[in-house]
Parts: C-alpha cells; sequence; structure tokens
C-alpha cells in the first residue's frame, strides 16, 4: 500500500499462492499496529508473475 507521494506505508500480502482466486481482507488499524491511517487516496498494486497492475483505493473514516 503506498501513499499520495509513493511512499510504501504497509505490505498488506506477501505470499507466493497456488494459482486461483484470492481474497485479502484490509484493516487499516490492524496494518498500522493501532494507530490507524489517514483517510484519503492510497495505491495498491497487484503482482502474479508477469502481470503487474496498480490500483487506487479510498480509505474514508
Amino acid at each position: 500500500m503506498y501513499d499520495i507521494p509513493g511512499y510504501e506505508v504497509a505490505t498488506l500480502f506477501n505470499k507466493v499462492e497456488k494459482a486461483d482466486t484470492q481474497k485479502v481482507e484490509f484493516n487499516p488499524v490492524h496494518l498500522s499496529r493501532g494507530i490507524g491511517y489517514a483517510s484519503g487516496v492510497y495505491f495498491y498494486r497487484l503482482q502474479a508473475r508477469s502481470f503487474v497492475e496498480t490500483k487506487k483505493m479510498i480509505l474514508s473514516k
């Protein structure tokens, strides 16, 4: 997970999994060790072999 300037603020999922549909649940309080993230725009990157895609998400409290 990256903020607007491009700094990595969290790693949501970083494992090798079998080829299948995967689900990742995002809990911003858990990831930030209880501090929480500010509301705003963040980006996440999906990568599988040669496929890489960056998507935008909006966190609102």
